[in-house]
């Protein structure tokens, strides 16, 4: 597990109101503070794809408390899952469970809310289903572990302190996570889809392909 520093860009307008027709004030930078979790394939790590809008730049602390520059590989939004590369040597990959746990069972989530790194929330898994997320319906594990700003992208962890899921967001008791299955081949359709893309970008800008 790690938490991810990110350089955002947003404008002075308050929120919900609409955009006047007399020229911006120019924009201000702002860091917020996600968590994240190492993936299995070495440098990789996946977060929320929501945690990531609007974002210049990120840096990534490791467990240990080094800090990373990394960049965003891709983010597929329907399932809220992002990929990330990491410079330099790879950290400790999070453990995966074989299993999910059932409904019933205990889980706990780790985030880094007002940037207090590794903040843990205990809980239940409430249930699995089709839940409406932040962007489209999608599966989700719905716990009620309290999940605050902050705990987004970070993992859900079982009793043996193997990966179930992803913490999505929250919002009153529902709670959601993304199961780490899904977290995992997504995480794998955006690897496979940079594989392919990168040579044809090479080619397009001169480059010779490989």
């Amino acid at each position: 597990p790690g938490s991810l520093t990110c350089r955002q860009v947003s404008d002075r307008r308050p929120a919900n109101t609409l955009p006047s027709a007399t020229p911006k004030a120019r924009p201000r930078q702002r860091r917020s503070s996600r968590p994240g979790a190492a993936k299995a394939s070495p440098g990789e790590m996946v977060t929320a794809a929501h945690v990531l809008a609007d974002t210049e730049s990120v840096r990534v602390k490791l467990a240990g408390g080094e800090w990373r520059s990394a960049r965003v590989v891709r983010s597929q939004e329907h399932f809220d899952v992002a990929l990330l590369e990491i410079e330099g040597e790879p950290g400790q990959p999070a453990s995966i469970a074989p299993a999910l746990p059932r409904q019933g069972q205990a889980i706990a989530a780790i985030g880094s809310p007002a940037g207090l790194d590794y903040s843990m929330s205990a809980g239940i898994v409430s249930r699995y289903g089709v839940a409406v997320g932040l962007f489209a319906p999608a599966l989700m594990m719905d716990t009620d572990a309290r999940i605050t700003g902050g705990n987004s992208g970070g993992p859900v962890f079982n009793t043996r302190g193997e990966a179930v899921g992803m913490v999505s967001f929250g919002k009153g008791a529902f709670n959601q996570a993304v199961p780490i299955g899904q977290v995992l081949e997504v995480a794998g359709k955006i690897e496979r889809r940079a594989a392919i893309i990168s040579p044809c970008q090479a080619k397009a800008n001169g480059e010779a392909c490989g």
